[in-house]
């Protein structure tokens, strides 16, 4: 949970792979930019493997067939099974081998920066991170809340209202107080 899976590399599984029966859950988590030279470039699920993903985003992941980039799930008779996520590859008529639920979107989850996922400092996990969510993006307050609580997110920044989708709860701007004005008179600015 909360976690960030960035510009990793592997054969099968850039960002995360599963094998041997495994059986993994994952909630509020973004994978960008993990590449596998062979299939899975975020994720890699095997035939022996199964999970649930949960409120996650993956985007930008490279490495197999065009849509099962993201997620890769092998064939098998274990089920893997995604919901309340963004999946930039997701084709919903394609062969996908994984259940797919509630609420999965096939969008630009419109990061800060995407071309620079650690942000200026360089270093994934803070404030300045280019992964973190705009104030436009369709991850906001798009997430499954009952689920079980996660009060932060991977900033030890508390979510509020309905769950964003992925490691990042998007943190609006502080609002300025708006002063009354004293001026009962009617005054023309010239410019």
């Amino acid at each position: 949970s909360n976690c960030s899976f960035t510009a990793n590399t592997a054969t099968n599984g850039g960002g995360f792979a599963s094998f041997n029966s495994g059986n993994f859950s994952m909630s509020n988590c973004t994978f960008s930019t993990n590449t596998a030279s062979a299939i899975g470039g975020g994720i890699f699920s095997s035939n022996t493997s199964s999970g649930t993903i949960t409120n996650c985003i993956l985007r930008g992941n490279t490495g197999g067939p065009a849509t099962r980039q993201n997620i890769y799930k092998d064939t098998g008779t274990t089920v893997l099974s995604v919901s309340y996520s963004i999946i930039a590859d997701y084709n919903s008529a394609a062969v996908n081998n994984y259940t797919a639920g509630a609420n999965i979107l096939s969008v630009d989850p419109l990061f800060v920066n995407a071309a620079n996922p650690a942000g200026a400092d360089g270093k994934l996990g803070t404030a300045d991170d280019g992964i973190a969510l705009s104030s436009c993006s369709p991850a906001v307050n798009a997430g499954n809340t009952t689920m079980p609580p996660l009060p932060q997110d991977i900033l030890n920044n508390n979510r509020v209202g309905g769950y964003d989708m992925g490691a990042y709860e998007y943190q609006s701007a502080a609002t300025l107080p708006i002063l009354a004005s004293t001026n009962t008179t009617n005054t023309r600015m010239a410019y």
